[in-house]
């Protein structure tokens, strides 16, 4: 759920960029599941939701480097193959979080910019948006163009080159990290693929949305 608070502070601005996967859309327990059936599966000890809220990061491959799967003779590529040929089995089971469909129809008939700027696969973020029918509220999506997602920031220039200044909404720290570098304003929600204290920690997050409690604070 999103509240009047974050509303009217993303209102502010001309341009919202939303990052995708743990932001609008809720596939946290999905990729926890799937990450574990995978290792069940090669034999290897399973992780606790805690520990890859505490661990996950862009690019995956640096959150899979933890899992320390290579000394099990497991590549990447492996891993990586297995993980996106699941999602996509389990992509219809993907909801939006509550509110989400709400927050960018108010932000549309205020004639605010909304641009999706994920690291996930741009045929995965079609799908979605077409799923939950969002093409009328979203006015361009930018993905990435492999399953590994990698760096977003050289296409976040290229997009606030053409629709300006704004602010940027993620749920990790890289989402927070490519915004400052974009020159743009951060808020970080909570409830998607890091815990809460990684972004308390980080001095850039300029605003933090918490959707336990429903309050939206300013970092610094």
């Amino acid at each position: 759920m999103f509240t009047k608070d974050l509303t009217d502070l993303l209102s502010a601005y001309n341009t919202v960029y939303w990052d995708w996967n743990g932001t609008l859309i809720n596939d946290v327990d999905i990729c926890v599941d799937l990450t574990n059936e995978f290792l069940e599966k090669k034999g290897v000890a399973t992780i606790s939701k805690d520990f890859y809220l505490k661990s996950f990061t862009i690019p995956v491959v640096d959150y899979y480097k933890k899992l320390d799967i290579e000394k099990h003779g497991i590549s990447f590529e492996e891993i990586t193959e297995s993980f996106v040929s699941g999602y996509n089995q389990k992509r219809h089971l993907q909801p939006l979080y509550p509110g989400s469909k709400k927050l960018l129809s108010t932000l549309k008939e205020k004639n605010v910019t909304q641009v999706v700027l994920s690291a996930a696969h741009i045929d995965e973020l079609h799908y979605q948006m077409k799923k939950h029918d969002l093409d009328g509220y979203i006015d361009f999506v930018s993905g990435s163009s492999d399953y590994l997602a990698g760096c977003k920031l050289e296409r976040g220039l290229k997009l606030k080159a053409e629709f300006g200044d704004g602010i940027m909404v993620g749920d990790t720290i890289h989402d927070i990290e490519i915004g400052k570098k974009m020159g743009l304003k951060t808020v970080w929600v909570s409830k998607g693929h890091q815990c809460h204290t990684l972004a308390k920690d980080h001095l850039d997050v300029d605003y933090i949305f918490d959707r336990e409690s429903l309050e939206l604070q300013r970092s610094r």
